[in-house]
């Protein structure tokens, strides 16, 4: 993680932080090419998916940027290039680092 990244990430809230490391224990587990969306797994896993966007768009940010740290690459790849909605409701694969 760069410095940049690590400064983004000190911004978020330290509770959102754990709710995104509980998140990523769960993701290990699953096999590669699992396909979610952080909004779905903050219903799931925390019970918390009817919280605001804001919560949700940090929940997001945190995961992005704690992933390398579990071996994980959560892959938004298939949606570069389009316009389209909050990025907690966009699908993403998870994917095990060699």
């Amino acid at each position: 993680m760069n410095s940049s990244d690590y400064y983004d990430l000190m911004r978020i809230p330290v509770q959102v932080r754990r709710d995104a490391e509980a998140i990523l224990f769960e993701l290990e587990g699953l096999e590669d090419g699992a396909n979610a969306t952080t909004a779905l797994l903050a219903a799931e896993l925390l019970g918390r998916g009817d919280d605001r966007d804001s919560y949700l768009l940090d929940l997001d940010r945190a995961l992005g940027l704690l992933a390398e740290n579990h071996g994980l690459l959560l892959d938004k790849s298939h949606h570069d290039g389009m316009i389209e909605g909050l990025p907690h409701n966009l699908d993403f694969f998870v994917w095990h680092r060699a």
